[in-house]
């Protein structure tokens, strides 16, 4: 599920929320993503969410995931748990937006693995991230997630390109 696309003001606000100061504003609009999709976000009853994950020296760069805080967000509205300790990007990866279809794909694979498959055995989960351009960095986390035994695995991002 896509909130919009990536233009206008969901575009600054998403560049904004990269920035090291751009936590507040990320749980702020993962708030106010879920009061206004409650319904849509809640279909197929998630039990947990679980943020794209960023290499660690991502994270460290930048002060925090932004996918995470937005996870914190919408969490916070549903009632829903939010974990980031149970997939890692186990290998960094180079950015996504100058590549094709298949070199994303590829730039991707084996870069994700679930540390805590017993915390998604059986459950639903709810996926959770700032853009979708190609769907491949998705694809890779819930293939992960699927394979370590969730019952389910959706998708929703804040915009789409």
């Amino acid at each position: 599920m896509r909130l919009g696309p990536y233009e206008g003001l969901r575009r600054i606000a998403i560049l904004r929320m990269k920035q090291l100061t751009g936590e507040t504003l990320a749980e702020q609009l993962g708030r106010e993503w879920a009061l206004a999709r409650r319904e849509i976000l809640q279909q197929g009853e998630p039990q947990i969410l679980i943020p794209i994950p960023l290499f660690w020296r991502r994270r460290w760069v930048r002060g925090y995931n932004q996918s995470a805080a937005l996870a914190e967000g919408i969490g916070s509205v549903l009632g829903l748990p939010v974990r980031s300790d149970i997939v890692r990007r186990v290998r960094s990866t180079s950015a996504q937006r100058l590549r094709s279809r298949t070199e994303r794909r590829e730039n991707v694979r084996d870069a994700f693995r679930v540390v805590r498959p017993q915390a998604v055995h059986g459950l639903r989960v709810l996926l959770i991230d700032d853009v979708l351009t190609t769907g491949s960095t998705a694809d890779a986390v819930a293939g992960v997630l699927r394979r370590a035994g969730a019952a389910q695995v959706r998708l929703a991002v804040l915009a789409h390109r």
